[in-house]
């Protein structure tokens, strides 16, 4: 029997400093952005799935996994896959669905310290 997968890091050191390689002193200014939009986003999954708008939260969960993947926080950007796949699979009620959206808020404020700390934001 095969271990179970690892799982992803917080922060996935060699995309961030890819983007940072691409982005140079601008880099500041997107993860900025990134620190305001994305509790954003995690609101509206929040509220789609209060609201019942099974649409509108998967949805948010891709976009949050995209634009978590393009900064390399790594973990939450698994965690938003995870509840992606949970709502279209079984939908808000299923225990997958809530375990995930249960790790979201953790996995942004862990996410967004270290970043804020790296790049001092």
């Amino acid at each position: 029997m095969s271990p179970p997968p690892a799982a992803p890091p917080v922060i996935d050191d060699a995309r961030l400093a890819e983007l940072q390689d691409m982005l140079g002193p601008v880099i500041g200014e997107v993860l900025r952005a990134w620190l305001q939009d994305t509790p954003r986003t995690l609101q509206t999954v929040h509220r789609a799935l209060r609201d019942g708008e099974l649409g509108a939260a998967i949805c948010a969960a891709h976009a949050l996994k995209g634009s978590c993947s393009n900064v390399g926080a790594a973990s939450l950007s698994a965690s938003a896959q995870a509840l992606e796949c949970a709502l279209r699979e079984g939908g808000a009620d299923c225990s997958a669905a809530t375990i995930a959206l249960a790790q979201l808020d953790g996995e942004y404020d862990n996410a967004a310290r270290l970043i804020t700390a790296r790049f001092r934001l």
